[in-house]
């Protein structure tokens, strides 16, 4: 909805000033789409073997900091890709108090950017994304300041979350939590981390998430990072070469992140990707499992192997143990008999991996133990895929659609010549009171030009999809209502709390027979275009309004009068139907405010056509010093439609 707030005030004793500031709460943003990049550290081989080498481990180490660029890129892409570790960066914030060089979205659009440039910059270093419910309201001068505006256990609260979501053995924060670290809200991250490593494994700290489902979780040691600068009282125990060369990648680990950190493009960070020796230092603050004077891993004194799984999860079950040995020999067996020219040779070793994983964890009642053994499923599931080459591609004929609406999705598997493998399933997941209905393929588009559009996949399978007239606009969870000053109001957020974003609308899942395993495969469900100039590219489904009205002006300011004033407004209207839409726009307004003309009709032609109206409001002389609401109205067969 557009709203337009007229602010009359008092400046000094004689000037006295109208202010109309146009501003805009909660328009619609659509969910943007999955990443673009598409980095080939993570196929073919060099992301069979890192998969491989994963599976050897049940490392997972969390980093904490403030912003968006925040983060030791150069730590995260090390950890990830050298270390194997399951790797997470905690951002207080999503950036949206800064600038935009890009752009002119600001504040909540601007935080939705840097959400997308920080999953950009994740798929690149290869680490997963989490934040809390707060806003970056700007610069802060002091840790009491950000307390002040935040409140301390609400961000709390929110990083314990992701601690017992995520269940790190490794907190690393990036800031000491003192005045060396410079800006207020750093030092708040770095002053709550260690706070929240403690309290994540209290169950009588915020245990509305044990009701939830959360499970207390005790990571086993906490470090600091060195900040920005060089800190004194932070001398470091560890330090770890990020500019070490990878043979299987063919770049340095700090080269990878610092590509990665180019992926900030709103805030202008394009870097160099530097080679040589370049060095993270980490003081360890809390070690539940000893200390060493010559760490040279963080995961140092923790045992992180698959058999572990039992001692981290308290699981004295028989014969868990017995299970855990054996599915650790067939993980390392994979990576042992692995051919970099026959990687499908392994396959039947990766299928056993999988069932023995799935039979370990209906084995116990142990929910940790469980959780831990459904991630090694994921994993092997994974390393199968990329083995066999098998590949589940889910897209739908549309990009939006109109509540009420329909359209067609194809779920293709692709597979090598020869393959011996079988499809047993596929279907669709959607939201409550959506419908899914398998169909006929469809006829196919006829070809023109010399742009080649047939694919041959190996199987697959078709759908329609149908949407209920009442189902809500997509929008990023954390804009779904007003926030309250600068905390996101999500309490209704569900599962999706601390998420870049929600789960996609629409998934496809396929149940595939492969080597004897049968493997589960999820695919969100996309809409692929080719873009002329950068290629391919993807987008998520989203739900949207029929119309979309807009206004060009975000800030309108105009005097006290004793007689009227008026000023022009161009309200903007797009089409999101799939066809031709016409109908009449207008502005709610105020009583006594004259908007000219009252209503104006618009025809458009084509889905993704839009058109500029010209309004005139006109304020009543003497208006009082207030705020006063304008709205933006497109309608069209008795809909209205505000944003």
């Amino acid at each position: 909805m557009r709203n337009y707030t007229l602010h009359i005030a008092k400046f000094f004793n004689h000037l006295v000033v109208a202010s109309l500031v146009i501003t805009i709460i909660f328009p619609f943003i659509g969910q943007p789409a999955a990443a673009q990049v598409r980095p080939i550290y993570d196929r073919g081989t060099a992301g069979l073997v890192q998969s491989l080498k994963r599976l050897q481990t049940v490392a997972r180490v969390m980093h904490t900091g403030a912003h968006p660029d925040d983060e030791d890129s150069g730590l995260l892409a090390y950890l990830a890709r050298k270390e194997n570790a399951r790797t997470a960066y905690l951002s207080l914030t999503r950036g949206d108090g800064g600038q935009n060089v890009i752009g002119e979205e600001l504040f909540e659009s601007l935080g939705v950017i840097r959400t997308e440039e920080l999953l950009q910059a994740r798929r690149l270093d290869g680490g997963s994304q989490f934040f809390t419910r707060v806003m970056d309201y700007g610069f802060s001068k002091t840790r009491a300041e950000a307390a002040l505006i935040w409140g301390e256990r609400e961000v709390l609260a929110d990083m314990v979350r992701a601690i017992r979501i995520f269940r790190p053995l490794v907190i690393i924060s990036r800031f000491s939590g003192t005045p060396a670290d410079g800006h207020g809200q750093h030092q708040m991250a770095g002053y709550l981390s260690p706070i929240a490593f403690k309290a994540a494994a209290d169950p009588n700290e915020f245990p509305e998430q044990i009701r939830e489902g959360l499970r207390p979780w005790q990571a086993k040691k906490f470090y600091f990072g060195q900040g920005f600068g060089q800190n004194p009282n932070n001398t470091p125990s560890v330090i770890l070469n990020t500019g070490e060369y990878d043979f299987l990648l063919g770049r340095s680990y700090f080269e990878i992140a610092m590509e990665g950190r180019s992926q900030h493009k709103s805030q202008e960070m394009g870097l160099l990707e530097l080679r040589g020796r370049q060095t993270s230092g980490l003081r360890m603050a809390e070690s539940n499992v000893g200390t060493s004077n010559n760490e040279t891993s963080v995961f140092d004194g923790i045992d992180i192997s698959i058999s572990a799984i039992a001692g981290l999860t308290n699981n004295s079950e028989e014969p868990f143990a017995a299970r855990l040995d054996e599915l650790e020999a067939t993980a390392k067996a994979a990576l042992e008999n692995f051919d970099p020219l026959k990687p499908e040779r392994i396959v039947p070793i990766l299928a056993k991996g999988y069932e023995q994983a799935h039979s370990a964890e209906w084995s116990t009642r142990n929910p940790d133990s469980k959780a831990m053994l459904r991630e090694k499923q994921r994993e092997f599931a994974n390393a199968i895929q990329l083995a066999a080459g098998v590949v589940v591609d889910a897209l739908s004929d549309v990009e939006t659609i109109n509540p009420g609406g329909s359209t067609n999705v194809a779920v293709r598997i692709f597979a090598p010549e020869g393959s011996s493998i079988n499809v047993d399933s596929v279907k669709l997941s959607v939201p409550e009171k959506w419908d899914a209905q398998s169909i006929a393929q469809p006829p196919a588009a006829p070809q023109t030009g010399f742009r080649p559009r047939n694919e041959i996949p190996f199987a697959a399978s078709f759908f329609r999809l149908n949407v209920p007239g009442t189902a809500p606009f997509t929008q990023p969870y954390w804009l779904e209502h007003p926030r309250r000053k600068f905390t996101f109001n999500w309490d209704k957020a569900g599962t999706a709390m601390t998420f870049p974003f929600a789960e996609a609308l629409v998934t496809a899942e396929a149940v595939i027979d492969i080597a004897g395993a049968k493997v589960t495969i999820d695919r969100e469900v996309q809409y692929r275009f080719a873009d002329d100039i950068r290629g391919e590219l993807r987008r998520e489904i989203n739900v949207v309004p029929a119309l979309s009205p807009d206004v060009d002006s975000d800030l309108l300011i105009a005097p006290i009068s004793t007689t009227a004033v008026s000023h022009k407004l161009v309200m903007k209207i797009t089409n999101h139907s799939p066809g031709k839409a016409s109908g009449l726009a207008h502005f709610n307004a105020p009583p006594n405010w004259n908007i000219t003309p009252k209503q104006a009709d618009f025809v458009l032609e084509h889905s993704g056509d839009s058109t500029a109206l010209t309004f005139e409001v006109t304020i009543p002389a003497n208006a009082a010093a207030g705020t006063y609401d304008l709205n933006a109205v497109a309608e069209m067969n008795g809909i209205s439609y505000d944003q």
